[in-house]
């Protein structure tokens, strides 16, 4: 089973999941399927709580999806999660364009899970 996305194109990096579950094939779809679940509700919630202005939530839903993009290999949205996670205090001017580039980034993977893995 690889570890990166389909013909090793690094959208994602499965290595830190089989490392806490394991390799079994049924464990591994479960895990991708409630992270698929998880990532989608997370970004909807982010994207509402920045146009709301809604910084204490922002900041709280930020934290709770960052463990979960380190074990899906999406660490290059770990300083746009950190980031966001400081919302309370100040976000950066390009906040908007981070948080787009996030979400792009983020449903290309899910994406590419989806079609690896069948779901």
């Amino acid at each position: 089973m690889e570890s990166q996305g389909e013909n090793g194109n690094n959208i994602y990096d499965l290595t830190r999941l089989f490392e806490y579950v394991g390799t079994d094939p049924k464990v591994v779809k479960d895990m991708i399927s409630l992270f698929i679940v998880a990532v989608n509700q997370s970004l909807t919630l982010i994207q509402t709580h920045f146009e709301k202005a809604d910084y204490q939530n922002l900041a709280k839903e930020s934290h709770k999806i960052k463990t979960s993009l380190q074990i899906f290999g999406f660490d290059d949205q770990l300083e746009t999660i950190h980031l966001l996670e400081q919302a309370g205090k100040a976000l950066p001017p390009d906040a908007a364009q981070r948080i787009q580039k996030l979400v792009q980034r983020l449903q290309q993977g899910i994406e590419a899970l989806k079609n690896d893995f069948g779901l």
